[in-house]
Order: C-alpha cells, then sequence, then structure tokens
C-alpha cells in the first residue's frame, strides 16, 4: 500500500500550468512516477468531486503543514526524467488501513 508523501511539481488538469503541491507516491515504471495528488481544499468541491477525496487524519505525524485529503479520482503520471521527488513523510498506519478499505 502506498505511505510515501513527497512535494513534487503536477500540472494541472483544466488549464495550462502546475504547482509544487505534496503527492502520495503509489509507484513507478522506467519513465515515470505515479502518484495521487494532494488538497487541502475541500469545503467548495462539489459531492461528485468530495466522493474521490479521502481525508487523511494524522496529517501532522504525515509531516504535512495542514488539514488535506488524497484526491482518489485520478493518479497521476509524472515524467522521472523532469520530476524531483522531495520526501514530506509517510501516512500513519491508522491512515494506511482506512486508505485501503476506502472506496469513492
Amino acid at each position: 500500500m502506498a505511505k510515501k508523501l513527497y512535494w513534487a511539481y503536477v500540472s494541472f488538469v483544466d488549464q495550462p500550468g502546475g504547482k509544487e503541491r505534496p503527492v502520495l507516491y503509489v509507484r513507478e515504471n522506467q519513465d515515470s512516477y505515479f502518484v495521487y495528488r494532494l488538497t487541502t481544499k475541500f469545503a467548495n468541491k462539489s459531492p461528485q468531486i468530495q466522493k474521490n477525496y479521502f481525508e487523511i487524519l494524522d496529517w501532522q505525524a504525515a509531516g504535512l503543514p495542514q488539514k488535506s485529503w488524497i484526491d482518489r479520482g485520478r493518479i497521476n503520471k509524472l515524467p522521472r526524467a523532469t520530476t524531483k521527488l522531495r520526501h514530506i513523510g509517510e501516512l500513519t498506519t491508522h491512515d494506511i488501513k482506512r486508505l485501503a478499505a476506502f472506496k469513492s
């Protein structure tokens, strides 16, 4: 199960550009990292989008600067050649078990 959190540059889905944001590392292959984006924006999202968001209860123990959610709606593919992952921390055992049981 994925548990490592990193900072990485992630492109926006609906417009040009992107930003440095926390991500949950899932796996990698020769060319890419596969990650879920984390977000601090939950309340202003539609119920349809919110159902894909997994709340990290132990966000401080994981090393995150503020309350965060994992966006399970889409896995993001980041090119290894140009992506620098900077380690933040890891999900707690409690959140890992909850994530394994999470169904969006």
